[in-house]
């Protein structure tokens, strides 16, 4: 079940880390999702870096009150040195004790062919180290939740997963997210909440909850298929089948709906472009 809500250090794109650090304590949360993009958002290099600098990271968090909850390693899997890259962060994973690395995949129909060809040794890589990677949708190939699932069907492995982004599937794939996102659900691992303005390829992502994204329907969505939630009724979306009993349908209806509104009020209350909901085993 998505258990954990956190912001990504990417919303301080341009900034330091100290400062993402501080402006995410200082909005009231206790967790992130560490920005290690080379070239974009790198709050963290992935290259060469030592257990010592692993250990500084820690404890810049620590100063804060703030946890780790996946990491942003996106990598471009058209060419063999980003599925180098993107294993570097899998081991840094490793270190901090996070379990999800979020990635980007490819930008061209054509570059599928090399990106299915690495992506079951990558999805090795990670499962002995018990770390899942996130596929996240971004990009015309990887456009919404009707192409993740067929990517997903295709490469068919336990450790790679779906890091659903609401915002993206508007811009990249015209698709609503809380239509979209049935389609994909038995795959996603972690989420990227952002609000969007404007339709296909219009760039525009506001603050959380000024945007047209649907967030109470979105979180409906993931409550009522969600494995830690199985004791309402039958639900077939997506291909995720929950089994419920019947005589706890009022009490979980109820505590259901207070975990959407407490939600949607931490939204609205943030300021901030974009956050996360990782998967909790």
């Amino acid at each position: 079940m998505f258990q954990v809500l956190a912001v990504s250090t990417n919303t301080y794109h341009k900034f330091s880390l100290e400062d993402a650090l501080k402006g995410i304590s200082q909005a009231g949360f206790r967790y992130l999702e560490l920005a290690c993009v080379r070239g974009w958002t790198e709050h963290f290099a992935l290259q060469d870096f030592s257990e010592a600098d692993v250990k500084k990271l820690e404890e810049k968090c620590a100063l804060y009150k703030l946890m780790i909850s996946s990491l942003s390693g996106h990598s471009d899997l058209s060419q063999p040195e980003g599925f180098e890259n993107l294993k570097k962060a899998i081991d840094l994973a490793v270190l901090l004790g996070v379990k999800i690395v979020n990635t980007g995949t490819v930008e061209k129909e054509s570059d599928l062919s090399l990106f299915y060809q690495h992506i079951p040794a990558l999805g090795n890589y990670a499962l002995n180290k018990g770390i899942k990677v996130g596929l996240e949708i971004h990009g015309d190939v990887l456009k919404n939740g009707e192409a993740a699932k067929k990517i997903m069907e295709t490469i068919n492995h336990p450790a790679i997963g779906i890091n659903y982004d609401t915002g993206n599937c508007i811009f990249y794939g015209d698709s609503l997210p809380e239509e979209d996102i049935v389609h994909c659900l038995p795959w996603i691992i972690h989420i990227h909440l952002k609000d969007k303005i404007g339709g296909y390829k219009v760039w525009n992502f506001p603050t959380l909850g000024e945007g047209m994204v649907n967030f109470k329907k979105i979180f409906s969505c993931l409550l009522y298929t969600s494995d830690a939630a199985d004791d309402l009724l039958c639900v077939d979306l997506g291909g995720r089948r929950i089994i419920k009993k019947k005589k706890k349908i009022q009490h979980n209806i109820i505590q259901q709906n207070r975990q959407i509104h407490k939600r949607i009020h931490i939204l609205q209350q943030c300021n901030t472009a974009q956050c996360t909901l990782t998967e909790q085993n």
